[in-house]
């Protein structure tokens, strides 16, 4: 399938960084790698949203990534970023589905950001690549279930 007539979307991405970065490999883990335990982590995140600065349009959006011991697991690494992006939220956007619209959708963005960092990091490691898995960044309650009907955007966007 080609996809044609692309258009502006209403939420864009003008500036990330990394404002913390820490990945460390456990020594130790080797040993029970060897005695064939798997190697696994429990992923955390956390989002944090600033209005917009006055003179500025953008939201400030932090996301912070860390690992934590999944039962049964050995936690070969220890990562835990933070990355802060500045979203802008398009004017077609009603006013009150901006906030959120910029959580949602700019946590989105910087986790991509996030797991290709944290990946290209850990490929250099002694042990086997960290890939972030999938998630949705909508709020609690709000994910559709199998019985839902998923949520739509505004018919704005």
């Amino acid at each position: 399938m080609e996809i044609k007539n692309t258009r502006k979307p209403p939420v864009e991405i003008s500036a990330h960084f990394f404002t913390e970065v820490e990945v460390i490999a456990d020594a130790s883990a080797i040993s029970d790698i060897n005695a064939r335990k798997p190697i696994g982590y429990e992923f955390k995140r956390d989002v944090e949203l600033a209005p917009p600065i006055q003179g500025s349009e953008d939201f400030l959006v932090t996301l912070t990534v860390w690992t934590e011991e999944a039962e049964d697991m050995i936690k070969a690494y220890n990562v835990r970023v933070k990355v802060v992006g500045f979203i802008k939220v398009g004017n077609e956007v009603p006013e009150a589905e901006r906030q959120g619209i910029a959580a949602c959708i700019g946590a989105s963005l910087l986790y991509s950001a996030a797991r290709e960092y944290i990946y290209t990091l850990t490929q250099r490691g002694p042990y086997p690549p960290i890939y972030l898995p999938t998630v949705s960044f909508l709020p609690n309650g709000d994910a559709p279930s199998d019985q839902q009907e998923a949520p739509q955007l505004p018919s704005s966007i």
